[in-house]
């Protein structure tokens, strides 16, 4: 008897080994196991929390607060010395890798830098023990997988990648999702399960997450970064297909939790999207491999892939632009534009490195994902779904009656108007963002002038969408007065029943309907009697003005005029 699940091993008719029913019935003992031990561990986890933390956790997960540490300029400069104490103090083979960049000609290495040391201390919420920890394990990373010349410059995509590891990478496998959830947190996205070397995931892994929290671009526009490095990162695990190789997938979250601990950023949610069917091996190997801290932020989504995007929905997460479809392909178009304008900012970064250029050009900056509070503007398409031009759509909103219907407004004042609102945006710390064609990236506005003409223009389209609208309601509202007279016509000084065709043609002689008196036609109708005249519609059939509206518009937005005669013979086709 199996002392883990009661079963009797039987032999078969030659004497041999366990059935397939017996082996059957222990897998599925044990899957069940597993899932107990498992579940018990995520509980336990959760348990050891507060219901303070586990309340901010819940609320973080879920795009409603952050737990970032307001900084002011006291608390960086007193955790930045605590942070260099903390390196002193650790043990020697702890940090060997911080000992080969000490020990370089050049030791203005990016690595030694205060804001690089600021991003550690970012991500363990201003802990300078855990930060220097995680500073020191981020430097043995980098120097195993990347060799000594990550240690004196910064990871490039064309120099640090061959042409096979290259070839992966563009296959859109692991990307950063060009917009930022609903708090403003950075997306990474991994959609597939193919089977590549440990060594090669770590090397994406860390690539990607250096870029994500603003790659060597310190001294230039961090700001354009901060709010990643203070908010953190969303990460969305959706393999297609899932394999059933369990061994591929442990050694992949092993190298997945190992670069978590080490990055210098904050997981603030890690979202497991499997079928139901990999349920219990699934769940093994996640909990088996994934680091303790970690564990109160993993949510797992079950389904097939349109319920699980639907589910991700509710966090926060854009799922227009997810790059995993419904039949299992990968999105490639916005990817293949990044990667282009990686290899050009890395291209600018080390020509100018060589040439000693330390004057920074502040007239023009590339943003290769725009903040939360960024006002875009893209010819062709509507931004109405990034949360910047949210705020910047309710904010004219909020201000369009002075600034149109009030007939005192004089055109100096709403000069002014618009000078408030761009004082707004930009008090908020919010950009004016423009994409550019012709180089697929978006570039910061810095002519007030421009910034002027393009909140003129949002008045006039709002004012512009605000009529359109009034339109449709006073073309809708006398129709809808039309039917309700005429049904009440109907039922004065009678009961609410079926009239036979005669009496029909003389109530409706008024409204142009006619019935026949035919025989023909009554014998066809049978007990319809007279249906076909309208006066029976139900409440879903007065409803098709609407709808048949809608439906009816063309792309100009051109409204469908429908009579009401015609709206009641077709109530009833």
């Amino acid at each position: 008897m199996d002392a883990g699940t009661g079963f009797v091993a039987g032999a078969d008719s030659t004497g041999g080994y366990l059935t397939h029913k017996y082996k059957e019935k222990k897998r599925k003992a044990n899957d069940n196991g597993n899932m107990n031990l498992n579940m018990n561990k995520f509980s336990t986890a959760l348990l050891n929390l507060s219901f303070n933390d586990r309340n901010q956790i819940e609320e973080e997960i879920h795009g409603v607060s952050c737990m970032s540490i307001t900084e002011r300029p006291v608390l960086i400069e007193v955790s930045l010395h605590q942070f260099d104490m903390e390196l002193n103090l650790m043990p020697l083979e702890n940090k060997s890798a911080y000992i080969k960049v000490l020990a370089q000609q050049d030791s203005s290495s990016y690595l030694l830098t205060k804001d690089m040391k600021l991003r550690f201390l970012r991500s363990e919420l201003f802990d300078p023990s855990r930060s220097a920890l995680r500073y020191s394990k981020y430097l043995n990373l980098l120097y195993e997988i990347f060799g000594e010349c990550a240690l004196k410059r910064p990871i490039r995509l064309q120099e640090d990648f061959n042409s096979d590891e290259l070839s992966f990478f563009k296959s859109g496998a692991y990307q950063l999702l060009p917009f930022r959830d609903r708090c403003g947190r950075r997306i990474f996205a991994g959609v597939s399960s193919k089977k590549i070397p440990q060594k090669l995931l770590s090397k994406i892994w860390l690539y990607l997450f250096f870029v994500c929290i603003g790659g060597s671009d310190i001294s230039n526009n961090d700001k354009n970064n901060l709010e990643t490095q203070q908010k953190g990162v969303v990460m969305v695990i959706f393999p297609i297909p899932y394999g059933n190789d369990i061994k591929n997938a442990r050694e992949r979250l092993d190298s997945l939790s190992r670069t978590l601990q080490s990055i210098p950023i904050r997981i603030v949610a890690l979202h497991f999207c499997v079928p139901d069917s990999h349920l219990f091996k699934f769940l093994n190997t996640v909990y088996g491999t994934s680091s303790r801290p970690l564990i109160p932020r993993v949510r797992f989504h079950l389904g097939n892939p349109i319920e699980i995007l639907y589910k991700l929905q509710q966090f926060g997460i854009p799922i227009e632009h997810f790059p995993a479809t419904d039949t299992g392909n990968i999105k490639l178009i916005y990817f293949k534009q990044w990667i282009n304008l990686r290899t050009h900012l890395e291209y600018e970064q080390e020509k100018k490195i060589n040439n000693n250029d330390n004057n920074n050009n502040n007239n023009i900056i590339i943003v290769e994902c725009p903040l939360s509070n960024d006002v875009i503007f893209r010819r062709g398409k509507t931004m109405n779904f990034h949360s910047g031009n949210i705020k910047f759509q309710n904010l004219i909103e909020s201000r369009i009656c002075e600034y149109f219907i009030n007939p005192n407004t004089s055109l100096s004042q709403r000069k002014e108007i618009e000078i408030d609102v761009l004082n707004e945006i930009l008090n908020s710390c919010g950009r004016f963002l423009t994409w550019i064609a012709e180089k697929k990236w978006w570039l910061v506005i810095h002519s007030e002038d421009e910034m002027q003409f393009k909140i003129h223009y949002a008045f006039l389209g709002f004012r512009t969408r605000m009529l359109k609208k009034q339109q449709k309601q006073q073309k809708v509202v006398p129709t809808v007065a039309k039917l309700t007279s005429l049904f009440e016509g109907q039922q004065v000084g009678q009961k609410k029943k079926r009239h036979n065709n005669n009496n029909c043609s003389s109530s409706f002689s008024d409204c142009g309907l006619h019935c026949d008196s035919d025989d023909n036609n009554s014998n066809n109708s049978g007990n319809n009697n007279c249906s076909d005249c309208g006066y029976f519609f139900s409440v879903d059939d007065a409803r098709i003005e609407y709808n048949g509206r809608n439906n009816d518009e063309n792309e100009n937005g051109d409204e469908c005029d429908i009579p009401v005669t015609e709206l009641l013979k077709g109530a009833h086709t």
